[in-house]
């Protein structure tokens, strides 16, 4: 289940969120990660976008170390953006 990552650039949310792409942002009751985090922890209004990007989500969640293991990649990572679509 080979994960290529469509995304290019990092989408900030009109709510001032900062997320890793268009999928995660719209997508993002559909993960499983996401609910376990607090609400704020991507919110520009009250972290730095070096803090957010310093984050687990970023760091370790939503990259390559994730996402070449079939039992820790994201849901909205598997639908959208497999090789095995």
């Amino acid at each position: 289940m080979p994960i290529n990552c469509k995304a290019k650039k990092l989408l900030v949310n009109w709510d001032n969120t900062l997320w890793p792409c268009c999928w995660v942002c719209t997508q993002k009751d559909m993960s499983s990660y996401l609910k376990n985090l607090p609400k704020d922890w991507n919110n520009l209004n009250k972290h730095t976008v070096n803090e957010i990007l310093k984050h687990d989500a970023f760091k370790k969640h939503f990259n390559d170390e994730h996402w070449s293991d079939e039992n820790k990649v994201d849901e909205i990572c598997k639908m959208e953006c497999s090789d095995d679509k």
